[in-house]
Order: structure tokens, then C-alpha cells, then sequence
């Protein structure tokens, strides 16, 4: 089969060459040619893209023509059906938005292409709107499988493993593949599909990038955490209300789960009810509240009325996780290149496309502190880091540079690298033995002189801080290098990290507030967890330091209230919020056995809480001893109600004992709590000893 090229006539092009138009000489058939260049793509990766190709034969993928390699003129030619209609990407702009109806069209013919390619063992990894072509029957073809990745099958069965390249399209790549430890690739698919139906539905896309430098992603982790809609979620970031069906909205928090594990397959999500549905989905709701599907399953009325309240005029309240139009514009519809891959591009092209990242380095002065970071060359193979220095929440200057960095089994001396040490910078020395972390050499000689004149001239107090973070990275209590954001409070960071660490700080301090429009501690999620774990470190200057940063009195009514963020952290928050109140209500809140035990362990040193009701909770025999080990100690708890749980025997003779020596407590309420003879009896003997219990209440 003969071909010739029209080189004038061409309909894309890119990085690795173009797309042009190409007639067979023998039926004059016209089709399209992919002109790749092999000085800019390893011709293995191309010649794998099309054998690939050959094998899947389906109507919604491209169909392979033909192929031909030009050694002496270095390049190949992929010969394909032509797609007169143009990518996908470029309807969707021109029409600003799809109507459901004819995305469901679309959206169907795009799924049942991947579930082929899916059903041959091969995932495609770079799903996204330019790579949908559409022919002049209006029909969706899928392309460019050069980043698809062919796993074994074996008697039927799809022989999964691990897939470790970083690869895609920024905007549509799935966070598991960001974070570079491993992914499996069918999730992978179905969030760059999910990607494609919100960019059709909505006009722009969900996420800039799907890992933490994106403050969309962090609150989309937030309302994940607290079983919101992320749809709706995303809608609110810009102040515009969500238009889409409920059936629509579900599916894309379906395939928009962070945790790849609970995502849909391809096949479920063809024979959910927005794909089956060949009219329009159900319509909004008419009080306008989000809709929530599998994320959302089991929230109670009070829950959503706690988390999309009504205002005193009636409307409707705004979420509590948003970002908002100061933080950013919606991310608007583009080309989006491919994400550099060093197993699919030759040596030449990666020195030639890596951007900023190749080029020379470059200082920036820190002016408050005199200091420069250098922008170091990325040697071929190194581990990137962006990294992020702070030193104090008020004066902190952002340094921002890229790090190149290797582990190393061995001690980096032995192996003559230099480190940076002392007790008063951000060192790492040989201390930190088999894990020790050294830096490339250039980095070495540009960074570490920079750092280590910036931390001489700290003052004294925040010299003191540093050596603190320093013996903490030591012990492996902190990592190195990790997100920090100027402002405390402001947090994007997701495990123990600097940015926690002077979060817990901060509010030991009582001197900053939480951002407007924040939850309340009680109903933080699940990332906040290791600042509170921190910060009860730090004694009762976190308690009343965060009494003072979520803008509370000295008593608290929280009955019924303790829903709609991470329960855990939830736990740790209340129990640290004790050292700074006076009076706390917990009535009615299902606290259980183990929430209590790590709640009760801070009343042995509390020195501030004298009024405490616990009624109404399941709080069993457990809690009854952790309460009487406290109650042992502690000197300041006056009022103590415990009705209506289920202490049992064993929980209120643990109190007894533990009235016998205590000398402040005055009343105690008991009534309802599965008490036998033994409980009532122990807690009538030390009543009539015991002279400050003026009310024992048994009911």
C-alpha cells in the first residue's frame, strides 16, 4: 500500500512532529499521517504505539492504515483513518458548554473504546479531550496511544502490576500518578475520563493538577473527607451554582475518588443511570442543595444542614470548603502537552524540552533575610523536589527553588559528599546514618551557603525554632523537605510536615485566627490530624492557644455538634480544646468507649475545665475507669454529668475509688447507666464519706 504525503494540508502538530493529510495512491483514499521524528521519540515507544494500534480494532478507535519508517531521513510515518470532524477539545470550546444530552453521546462512544482497550489488557494513560478525534459521522474516535501501556493477560485474566512512570496530561492525571509511588492503570483512565465529562459539562476544568501545589485539589481532599460532592464542591470554589443532574454530578464524584481503589471500572460506569439515560437526568433539586451520591451515603439532615445551612434571609448558606474567585480563576479549556517521560523520549529531546528545568541556574534574593536559593540543573535520572523554606509565620520569605536530591543507603561521607551540618541550621549530617540524605554537588555548592548565611542571621528565638525542627527531622519525627505556605494556618500540606508543625506553633501563640469562612476545629478533616497531634506536644499552650484561634469564650456548647469532619481528629481537638475551657457540653454526640479514653487522658493535668456533661453518649465501662484515673488527679472539675450512657458496674465502681481521694468534684450525674447493685452501692458508700459531692444524681 503506497502513500503520498500533502505536506501543505496539515492538521495538528506537536513536540515529537505533526499530523498531515495523505492519500492512498491505489483507491485515492484520504487519511492522516503522524510525521514523528525519531531524534525526539525513542523509535521502540513508537513502534510499540503501533503495534498496540493493530490490535485494537474497535469503532470508537482510531484505525491503523499503515506504517513506514525513513531511517535516512530520520523519521516514520503513522498512517490512520482521518477524523474530518477535528479534536473534541475544539467543539467544546466553540460551544462554551455541552448539554448533557449530546455529552451522554460522546462520553458513551469515548467509555466503550476504553473498556475495549481496557478488556485487551491495555490502559491508554494520556485520556483527554485532544486526544478524541471526531469523523464526519460525528462518531468519537480515541488516539495517540503513546503512552498506553499493554499489561499480560493470561487465560482470560489481566496479569496487573504496578506502573511507575509519571506520564499524562497535567490536567487530567489522576493523583496517584503524580505521587510517583506505584498505580495500577484502569483507575487512571477512569479519572481522566471523569476529567473529560466535567471539562464538557462545565466549560473548565476541575483541577489545575491533582497533588498539592493546586489549592483546588486540597479542598476537593477536604470535601472528600467530610462526604461532600465534589462536583458541587468545585462549582462553589467560583460562587456559581452547579447545574448539572444529579445523575451527572454523582458520576463525576464517582470517577473523581481520590482513592483509586474505590473508583468505578469503565463497564460500571457505562451501566450507571446518567450513561443509560438517553434524555436529560434528573434535575436539580429545587431547595438548591448540593446532591450527594456514594460520597455522601448515610448523611444525616442534621449533618447536611450543619454543612450547607440556611442564612436568617433564607438562602441558602455557602459550603464551608471553598477556595473562591481571590485564589484563582477556573482553569480554562487548552492543548495540554504531555508531561516529560523519559521512557518514551530520546536522550536529546529530554535536554531540550525539560524547560525551566534545564536551563541555567538562577538566584533570587530573599531581602529581609539576605539570603538566595539557586535553581540547580536536574541531572537525567534525579528525584524532584520543589521545596518551600519558612522560618517564622510573621517575617518568612518563600524561597522557592528546585532541589535535586538521592537517597543513599550508605553513609554520604563515606562516599566524599559534603554535608551540611551544625546545630543551628537545616543540616543533615551523619547522624541520620543508613538514611542519610545528600545533596547533588552543585546544589551543594549553590543552595546550602545560601541557607546556612540566611539561618546566621536568624534572631535567637528563631534560631531556637530551627535547632527544634532540626532535632525533630533527626528523630525522623519531621521530613525535610515538604509544602510550607507563608501563613500558618493556611495549610495545603497532607502528613507531618513543617508547615504542621508551625500550624501547632502558631497556635500555641493564641495570636492568629482562623481564615474566614474555615470550620471550626471540631469538624476539621482528616489533614489537620498530625498539626493537633503536634500541638499536644506542646502542653496547654495548644489547648488555649486554640481556644483563642477558633475565636471561643471559655464555655462551649457542642450537643449534637460534633459532625461533618474527620471523627479522630475530631476526638484529639475536643480533648485538646479541654485545656483551655471552662465549660464543655458534649451531650448527645455517639461518642463511643475509645473516643472517651483519649479524651479523659488529658483530664489528669487539666487545671482550667470545672463543668463537663458527657450525657446522652455510648460511653461504656472503659471510659468509666479512664474517668476515675483522672478524676484521681485532677483539681479543678466541679460538675461532672455522665447520664444516659452505658458505664455498667465496672465503670461507676471505678469512680467510687476514685471519689475516695478526689476534693473537688460536687456533682455528679449517673442516672442511666446500666448500673447494678455493686456500681449504685460503691457510689452511695463514698457520698456519705465524701463531703464535697453535694448532689449524687443515680436516677
Amino acid at each position: 500500500m503506497a502513500w503520498v504525503l500533502n505536506s501543505r494540508v496539515e492538521l495538528a502538530s506537536g513536540d515529537y512532529g505533526r499530523v498531515v493529510q495523505a492519500t492512498e495512491t491505489s483507491t485515492g483514499r484520504i487519511a492522516s499521517a503522524k510525521v514523528i521524528s525519531t531524534s525526539r521519540m525513542k523509535i521502540t515507544a513508537i513502534r510499540k504505539e503501533v503495534t498496540l494500534m493493530s490490535k485494537l480494532k474497535h469503532p470508537s478507535i482510531i484505525e491503523l492504515l499503515g506504517y513506514e519508517e525513513v531511517p535516512e531521513q530520520t523519521h516514520v510515518v503513522i498512517y490512520m483513518e482521518l477524523a474530518a470532524g477535528g479534536q473534541l477539545l475544539s467543539r467544546v470550546i466553540t460551544a462554551g458548554i455541552l448539554m448533557e444530552d449530546q455529552a451522554r453521546v460522546y462520553f458513551k462512544q469515548i467509555l466503550e473504546g476504553v473498556g475495549f482497550m481496557h478488556s485487551m489488557g491495555v490502559v491508554h494513560r494520556d485520556l483527554k479531550l485532544e486526544n478524541v478525534q471526531v469523523d464526519a459521522h460525528d462518531h468519537c474516535k480515541i488516539c495517540d496511544l503513546g503512552l498506553a501501556h499493554e499489561y499480560q493477560v493470561l487465560n482470560g485474566e489481566t496479569q496487573v502490576t504496578l506502573l511507575r512512570e509519571v506520564c499524562g496530561s497535567k490536567s487530567y492525571c489522576a493523583p496517584e500518578v503524580l505521587e510517583g509511588r506505584g498505580y495500577v492503570g484502569f483507575p487512571v483512565d477512569v479519572w481522566s475520563c471523569g476529567i473529560c465529562l466535567f471539562a464538557m459539562l462545565a466549560g473548565f476544568f476541575p483541577l489545575v493538577e491533582a497533588d498539592g501545589s493546586d489549592w483546588r485539589y486540597e479542598r476537593v481532599k477536604m470535601a472528600a473527607a467530610a462526604q461532600c460532592s465534589a462536583t458541587h464542591t468545585i462549582f462553589g470554589f467560583y460562587v456559581r451554582t452547579c447545574t448539572l443532574t444529579t445523575d451527572a454530578s454523582d458520576l463525576i464524584d464517582g470517577m473523581l475518588i481520590i482513592d483509586p481503589a474505590n473508583r468505578p471500572t469503565i463497564q460500571e460506569v457505562l451501566q450507571g443511570p446518567w450513561c443509560s439515560c438517553m434524555k436529560g437526568g434528573e434535575s436539580e433539586r429545587e431547595d438548591g442543595r448540593p446532591v450527594y451520591g456514594e460520597l455522601g451515603a448515610g448523611l444525616t439532615a442534621a449533618q447536611l444542614e450543619a454543612m450547607y445551612g440556611m442564612e436568617d434571609n433564607g438562602a441558602l448558606r455557602r459550603p464551608v470548603i471553598r477556595g473562591g474567585p481571590t485564589l484563582g480563576p477556573p482553569p480554562m479549556l487548552c492543548k495540554q502537552e504531555q508531561m516529560f517521560c523519559g521512557d518514551f523520549h530520546t536522550e536529546e529531546h529530554s535536554s531540550a524540552s525539560a524547560g525551566p528545568c534545564a536551563s541555567e541556574p538562577m538566584a533570587q534574593e530573599a531581602t529581609d533575610m539576605g539570603a538566595s536559593v539557586a535553581q540547580a540543573q536536574r541531572p537525567a535520572d534525579a528525584d524532584y523536589v520543589h521545596y518551600y523554606a519558612t522560618l517564622d509565620g510573621r517575617d518568612a520569605q518563600r524561597l522557592e527553588g528546585e532541589a535535586s536530591a538521592s537517597w543513599h543507603e550508605t553513609n554520604a561521607n563515606a562516599q566524599g559528599g559534603a554535608q551540611y551540618a551544625g546545630p543551628t541550621n537545616f543540616g543533615v549530617d551523619s547522624a541520620l546514618g543508613a538514611g542519610s540524605l545528600t545533596f547533588a554537588p552543585r546544589l551543594q555548592r549553590m543552595v546550602l551557603p545560601a541557607l546556612d548565611a540566611a539561618v546566621q542571621k536568624l534572631r535567637d528565638e528563631e534560631r531556637a525554632a530551627v535547632a527544634e525542627v532540626r532535632e525533630r527531622v533527626l528523630q525522623d519525627s519531621l521530613p525535610l523537605l515538604s509544602l510550607l505556605q507563608v501563613e500558618p494556618l493556611e495549610m495545603q500540606s497532607s502528613h507531618l510536615s513543617f508547615q504542621e508543625y508551625f500550624a501547632a506553633r502558631a497556635i500555641c501563640t493564641g495570636k492568629y485566627r482562623l481564615p474566614q469562612g474555615s470550620p471550626p476545629p471540631w469538624q476539621w478533616p482528616a489533614f489537620w490530624a498530625n498539626a493537633v497531634t503536634l500541638g499536644s506536644e506542646m502542653g496547654d499552650a495548644f489547648g488555649k492557644g486554640l481556644k483563642q484561634t477558633a475565636r471561643l469564650s471559655d464555655e462551649l456548647d457542642l450537643s449534637k455538634k460534633l459532625i461533618g469532619g474527620d471523627r479522630p481528629t475530631m476526638v484529639a481537638v475536643v480533648a485538646q480544646l479541654m485545656r483551655g475551657l471552662a465549660s464543655l457540653c458534649l451531650r448527645e454526640n455517639k461518642l463511643t468507649d475509645g473516643e472517651g479514653l483519649k479524651m479523659f487522658a488529658t483530664l489528669q493535668t487539666n487545671t482550667t475545665l470545672t463543668h463537663l456533661d458527657l450525657s446522652g453518649n455510648e460511653l461504656g465501662a472503659e471510659s468509666g475507669k479512664a474517668m476515675g484515673e483522672a478524676l484521681k488527679t485532677n483539681t479543678a472539675l466541679t460538675q461532672l454529668s455522665l447520664k444516659n450512657n452505658k458505664l455498667g458496674d465496672a465503670g461507676g465502681c471505678a469512680l467510687a475509688v476514685a471519689l475516695q481521694t478526689n476534693t473537688t468534684l460536687k456533682q455528679l450525674g449517673m442516672g442511666s447507666n446500666s448500673l447494678g447493685a455493686d456500681g449504685s452501692n460503691a457510689l452511695v458508700a463514698v457520698w456519705k464519706v465524701n463531703r464535697m459531692v453535694t448532689q449524687l444524681d443515680l436516677g
